[in-house]
């Protein structure tokens, strides 16, 4: 790990120093040197510093999330609070760098400031004009997961149900209802990820405890069922049994999978049954079921 710390030291480009130092803070939390990632830790803010404004924002979530496992939580929940006035500097980009904040925040353990972030973030998707007119569309879904992560449930689905807009006549429903579906379907994804969809992907992922798992699978079971009842849920199927395969809920996962009809998928990237039974087993041979 020394040899490591000074190789990032000689490091120039201000993200490649910040990835390794971020490397370097999560092998030290791993052996137990909380001390030494903590000052690893310093060092990528100081990377991150030299970053522009937005990837600057993922980056200090990103130690943030890391001092909260090097026994710094405060420390992390003050960065958030920094950062968060950062990201208000973004305009119409902020709206991820909210979202991101907000699970941190409720990672981290501060439900009041992550609800906060929550708020600004529903204002950054929607201005108070569009709230009190009934616009809704399907960047709302960060305001689903991010609620979903602060443990608001109740708030999280009804962020997902569109509401009506009382200007320009009547929209296509029909439209309404396949976003609806689509908004249903990644909330239950993020119900199934580890990370909450929202940790970057070189850092180690969050352990999900026993209690979280079947907490989180009572949601996508509720998430399915709800965008079962839509019109046309062909479309969700291949990615509802991943997320049921996800929380080791196998069987119901290749039910889920055998009711994808084959013949209406028509997109060449468009995800499948054989796909959803892949990953599927993936996660059976994971957790070693071989059966």
């Amino acid at each position: 790990l020394n040899q490591a710390s000074r190789a990032a030291v000689d490091l120039s480009d201000p993200q490649d120093k910040l990835d390794a130092h971020m490397a370097l803070a999560w092998a030290q939390i791993k052996s137990g040197d909380q001390a030494g990632a903590r000052a690893s830790l310093d060092h990528a803010a100081e990377a991150a510093s030299a970053l522009e404004t937005e990837p600057g924002c993922f980056a200090y979530v990103r130690i943030a999330q890391a001092r909260g496992e090097a026994g710094d939580r405060q420390g992390g929940l003050a960065l958030l609070a920094k950062t968060r006035i950062d990201a208000e500097l973004l305009g119409d980009d902020r709206t991820w760098p909210l979202k991101y904040i907000a699970v941190a925040q409720s990672e981290l353990g501060d439900r009041d400031a992550a609800r906060a972030t929550i708020k600004a973030l529903n204002l950054a998707i929607r201005s108070l004009e569009d709230r009190l007119k009934g616009r809704w569309n399907t960047a709302l879904s960060a305001v689903a997961e991010a609620q979903l992560a602060a443990g608001d449930v109740e708030e999280a689905f009804r962020t997902c149900i569109p509401s009506v807009s009382d200007e320009g006549g009547k929209r296509d429903l029909s439209k309404r209802l396949e976003d609806q579906a689509s908004m249903l379907t990644k909330l239950a994804s993020a119900a199934a990820d580890d990370n909450q969809q929202s940790r970057y992907g070189g850092d180690p992922a969050r352990s999900m405890t026993a209690d979280d798992r079947v907490t989180r699978l009572a949601i996508v079971r509720r998430a399915v069922a709800a965008a079962e009842a839509l019109p046309d849920p062909n479309e969700g199927r291949a990615s509802w049994a991943t997320s049921l395969g996800q929380l080791g809920a196998f069987d119901e996962a290749i039910v889920v999978a055998r009711r994808i009809d084959q013949k209406r998928i028509q997109e060449p990237r468009q995800i499948d049954a054989i796909w959803a039974l892949w990953r599927i087993s993936l996660n059976q041979a994971k957790e070693g079921n071989f059966a």
